[in-house]
């Protein structure tokens, strides 16, 4: 899954705690509607991680950068 890889390398260049690492994965792999946004957005890692932790706190103030939740 193009999706995962992309995150994974984000996630690499951000943190070296696996558990964190493991949620997030998991997180993208349950949440097969922001996949393409993740692929259209392959350069842009730290948007990427940002968006992916604040869908996670599902805060309802929350605005994305770059991710579309479709």
């Amino acid at each position: 899954m193009k999706a995962v890889t992309i995150v994974l390398n984000a996630l690499k260049k951000v943190t070296e705690n696996k558990n964190a690492m493991y949620d997030v994965i998991l997180f993208v792999l349950d949440n097969k509607n922001i996949h393409q946004s993740i692929i259209d957005n392959e350069g842009n890692f730290t948007d990427i991680i940002h968006d992916i932790r604040g869908l996670m706190m599902d805060d309802e103030h929350f605005v994305p950068r770059v991710l579309i939740n479709k």
